[in-house]
């Protein structure tokens, strides 16, 4: 089983309790248009949302990788999946591996998501 802190990783990503723009963009003053919530990882103009953030921002490449094998393992027909329905085929799975990578990715996309933040805040 899972440990405790991939479980709260992966619940406060389902719960939007993270760092992404698309959610940090809600409490600034004003208000960022959600379609000017971009990415503060890759800075390639995309919106830092959920699906961006799991699937496809670049730089977080190297921590999906060993998530997207497991996940092509697990869920028949993975790989020819949209990307919409791979991220709700992974977010919606119960399968214990799957689950303990995802914790994974998101404890280390999330290190990496702030140090790149801090970088641009400062």
């Amino acid at each position: 089983m899972y440990s405790v802190t991939l479980r709260t990783a992966i619940s406060r990503f389902r719960l939007s309790a993270h760092h992404l723009a698309i959610e940090t963009g809600r409490h600034t003053k004003p208000l960022t248009p959600a379609d000017k919530r971009f990415c503060l990882v890759c800075h390639d103009g995309c919106v830092q949302d959920e699906m961006h953030h799991l699937l496809m921002c670049q730089p977080l490449e190297s921590y999906r990788k060993p998530l997207l094998e497991c996940a092509s393992k697990v869920i028949p027909k993975f790989n020819v999946l949209s990307a919409c329905d791979k991220f709700i085929e992974i977010m919606k799975s119960d399968n214990s591996d799957l689950l303990t990578q995802l914790g994974i990715f998101f404890i280390q996309a999330d290190k990496d998501s702030l140090t790149s933040h801090s970088r641009i805040s400062s």
